[in-house]
């Protein structure tokens, strides 16, 4: 019985782990007051994605995120939230600290406002 209890658990804690890169793992943002905040890629997201070192290192490699589509790309799927979230998937910028949640913010908005360029 034991191990039928281990099984059973072992089982949900890794189908937990796995579920967590593919469900979209944002702060959560009202989306009357998302509308009221200026956030657009030129301004607010791509800059942060030089400051982190993002680009430097996803320039070349994959995921790149060195053009709009590319970085709109994997916001959609999920791969840039899950990451600079630290949500239970690579955590990125890697052998740095975590984004601010200041910053992190700024992401969920311009999710919130269908990724305005």
């Amino acid at each position: 019985m034991r191990t039928y209890f281990v099984f059973v658990f072992s089982t949900l804690l890794l189908f937990q782990v796995f579920q967590s890169c593919t469900k979209d793992k944002t702060l959560e943002t009202n989306l009357s007051s998302c509308d009221s905040i200026p956030i657009t890629y030129t301004v607010d997201i791509q800059p942060n994605l030089v400051h982190f070192s993002c680009i430097s290192c996803h320039g070349g490699n994959s995921p790149k995120l060195e053009s709009y589509e590319q970085v709109v790309e994997s916001a959609k799927n999920g791969n840039l939230y899950c990451t600079i979230n630290w949500n239970s998937c690579i955590r990125m910028p890697q052998g740095g600290s975590k984004i601010p949640d200041s910053i992190l913010k700024k992401f969920d908005i311009w999710k919130c406002k269908n990724y305005p360029k």
